[in-house]
């Protein structure tokens, strides 16, 4: 009888199973044969590809197709091939597609309410509120107070890229908040401790990713005590820094509740005509955790991958000391806001290594209100939807020689963002808010070292080039080595 029962068991779970990976044959899209439980992840579980390795390959597999599907475990994902569809994801229709899908962020994190997790009206509010945040004018203060408080103290001889450029982010970030990081040794230890991501610690990332019922029940953290107790310490600092960000909050607060009117903007489908929300301290500091996911570990790692394209070409190096040559000569010998504006083959170079190299290589959202496409695919509440921006930004379709560093090739840096081929950023009202501090931050940087000094791969980095196999960031596998070399 026993064995009776548990033969019943696996019967029903064998056809569970096979139901579960047949939701795209259902709905008529094309998929890749599966495995089961894994669907198409048992490799990204195995950390033998990226998930965003794993969208590009199906995305030339299914070359003919306009979209396909992809099983990551048991839930189903609809990966776009389509540029008109990519548009309307992200543009076009976009209240039907205004909220990301659960990610790595619990409820107990220093990112809870990041306006990354943060989805619908209360996600639109915030948005639109704080959107002032980035302005020219805002960025020319924060600029300033960069250039007078961080000091970019450099040698000739070997450095550590990835940890340079990581303390830099962290000190130009403090500076945009007109504040210090208390303890900055022990805050970049712990910051590298969060990102040591071991076999067991990539499971649970997993585990929140996919499973989050099953990660409450366990207790699976982004990131856990006492790291996060430092990371929420540092947001209060932010938050509390006599910056412009402050005045906002403060302003925002002087008028009362955020509002929003349901004729602008509704996902919830309640059709109240206002929506009202109290900017509470927990959003504040959710707010600014966005820059300390943003502003630190996506931008250094972003800028570790300029270091290394850049380092190998000597004939980059010079093309842009040139051009910083003749725009500080414009200004006067001032480094303001707009002569850094005014380096256009810098910004070429950032666009080239995005594209190539985007630290993070794909867009995901989830549907939330049922959606149909032009040709009758109808999408529920609550499907993924996946933009493998990697794929489109290595596709000879789009890009001659697209394995090729070419920063020629964003000659008109305004049209980068025109044709939904580059997006590291995304695209669309959910476009990363703080581009515009991360560009300025990146140029910043690279103008500063190679006015003095021309960077060279070191001996002890060996190539190829590698990628961290457990990472939910694009992040270089071990140090970056590079020699500088003091210019006469």
């Amino acid at each position: 009888m026993v064995w009776l029962l548990f033969g019943l068991f696996l019967a029903l779970l064998y056809f569970y199973d096979k139901y579960k990976l047949s939701y795209w044959r259902r709905k008529g899209v094309k998929s890749a044969e599966t495995v089961p439980f894994f669907g198409h992840w048992l490799p990204v579980f195995l950390a033998k590809k990226f998930a965003g390795t794993t969208y590009k390959e199906f995305y030339w597999q299914f070359k003919d197709e306009r979209y396909f599907g992809v099983y990551e475990y048991h839930r189903p994902t609809l990966v776009l091939r389509d540029l008109k569809l990519v548009q309307d994801v992200l543009v076009k229709d976009f209240p039907h597609f205004s909220d990301h899908p659960n990610w790595l962020f619990d409820g107990k994190s220093y990112a809870r309410h990041s306006p990354f997790r943060e989805n619908g009206n209360l996600w639109r509010a915030i948005r639109y509120k704080f959107t002032p945040t980035f302005s020219a004018s805002r960025m020319t203060l924060a600029l300033r107070r960069i250039l007078s408080s961080v000091s970019i103290d450099l040698k000739e001889g070997e450095i550590e890229a990835k940890d340079f450029l990581n303390r830099f982010s962290a000190y130009a970030l403090a500076a945009y908040f007109a504040t210090e990081i208390r303890g900055m040794d022990n805050f970049q230890h712990i910051m590298r401790q969060q990102f040591i991501v071991s076999p067991l610690r990539y499971l649970e990332f997993q585990i929140l990713e996919h499973f989050p019922k099953l990660g409450k029940l366990i207790g699976a953290r982004f990131i856990h005590e006492p790291l996060n107790k430092v990371y929420e310490q540092v947001l209060g600092d932010f938050a509390n820094g006599p910056s412009e960000f402050n005045e906002l909050v403060a302003k925002i607060r002087k008028d009362g509740a955020m509002q929003l009117n349901a004729k602008d903007f509704d996902v919830s489908g309640d059709r109240a005509e206002v929506f009202k929300f109290d900017l509470s301290d927990e959003l504040v500091h959710g707010h600014v955790s966005q820059f300390v996911l943003g502003g630190l570990d996506t931008t250094s790692n972003a800028m570790a991958m300029v270091a290394y394209e850049v380092a190998k070409r000597p004939d980059v190096q010079a093309k842009i000391r040139a051009e910083l040559t003749a725009s500080l000569a414009k200004y006067g010998g001032q480094w303001t806001y707009e002569m850094i504006r005014d380096l256009k083959y810098l910004h070429s170079v950032l666009n080239e290594s995005a594209r190539i190299k985007p630290v993070l290589p794909f867009l995901f959202r989830v549907v939330t209100k049922d959606y149909t496409f032009d040709d009758g695919l109808t999408l529920k509440k609550g499907d993924k939807v996946v933009i493998p921006s990697i794929a489109f930004q290595t596709d000879p379709a789009y890009y001659e020689d697209p394995e090729e560093f070419r920063p020629e090739r964003w000659e008109n840096v305004n049209e980068t963002r025109n044709n939904f081929t580059w997006l590291p950023f995304g695209d669309g009202p959910r476009q990363c808010s703080g581009m515009r501090f991360a560009i300025l931050e990146m140029k910043l940087i690279f103008a500063k070292i190679l006015f003095d000094y021309e960077m060279t791969l070191s001996e002890k980095f060996k190539e190829p080039l590698k990628y961290h196999p457990r990472t939910f960031l694009t992040q270089i596998d071990g140090p970056l080595y590079i020699n500088l070399k003091k210019l006469k």
